[in-house]
């Protein structure tokens, strides 16, 4: 059981401290909420960008071994390397 000993006017004066408390640790998490959402969205860009990249690269890499022409190029398929209309890529699904 809570037993409050101090009297109804100390009470009513320090409401407003604690109005002011409140409005205060109120602003602050509206800003620490702003930030952390700003976080999470440069997070997700972040993926995103991380993402596309690696495709790039991907994508990249396949257009230097289709233009160079050495062993391990050699053993996969090109599409470059057509002779006589024989080529050794795998056949295209529709």
């Amino acid at each position: 059981m809570l037993v409050i000993k101090n009297s109804p006017d100390e009470f009513n004066q320090r409401i407003p401290y604690v109005t002011d408390d409140y409005h205060l640790m109120s602003k602050f998490y509206k800003r620490y909420n702003k930030v952390d959402l700003e976080r999470l969205a440069l997070t997700t860009q972040r993926d995103a960008a991380l993402e596309d990249n690696f495709e790039l690269k991907r994508q990249l890499q396949a257009f230097l071994e289709g233009i160079s022409v050495n062993e391990a190029v050699m053993r996969k398929g090109n599409p470059l390397m057509i002779v006589k209309g024989k080529h050794s890529l795998p056949p295209l699904i529709p």
